[in-house]
């Protein structure tokens, strides 16, 4: 079996996955699914299934999972969340990312780890107020923070 899925990101097309046997019975059109992309997995909803493709097989990759049981998106609400991204020239991923309900969306964090005991001697050797001597201070206090803090 095969799923067509769009990503919420500035691209228009539909790309071709390979439904592992495991999710066959339970995936449907309107469920989100994790799908390697590049060097990364993305969240993508599917937008078709069938069971031949005229894609080359050897290009295809494997769905890595099924987030939702259930489908979040229906198939009678699709054409107007599609007639949306066309008129204000979004993907159709994007904007079905905007129709998910509230609280289901799914992010990933950058943790950096350091030790605290190294963070602080190099601290002793930087100009106060430089970009370098902020970020040593708040991980000469800690052994792990976000990205998103330190930004």
């Amino acid at each position: 079996m095969f799923a067509e899925i769009v990503f919420a990101h500035p691209l228009k097309q539909a790309f071709t996955y390979e439904v592992p046997r495991d999710i066959e019975e339970t995936i449907d059109i309107g469920c989100r699914v994790l799908a390697p992309f590049g060097s990364r997995v993305l969240t993508g909803y599917v937008v078709a299934l069938s069971d031949s493709t005229i894609v080359e097989l050897t290009k295809i990759k494997k769905l890595e999972g099924q987030l939702d049981a259930k489908p979040i998106i229906s198939t009678a609400e699709m054409p107007f969340y599609d007639w949306i991204a066309e008129y204000y020239l979004a993907s159709r991923g994007e904007v079905y990312r905007l129709a998910d309900p509230y609280g289901t969306s799914i992010e990933s964090k950058k943790i950096i780890t350091a030790t605290p005991e190294q963070c602080a001697r190099q601290l002793e050797n930087e100009k106060q107020g430089t970009l370098r001597y902020a970020i040593l201070s708040v991980m000469a206090s800690r052994e792990t923070t976000t990205l998103q803090f330190l930004q």
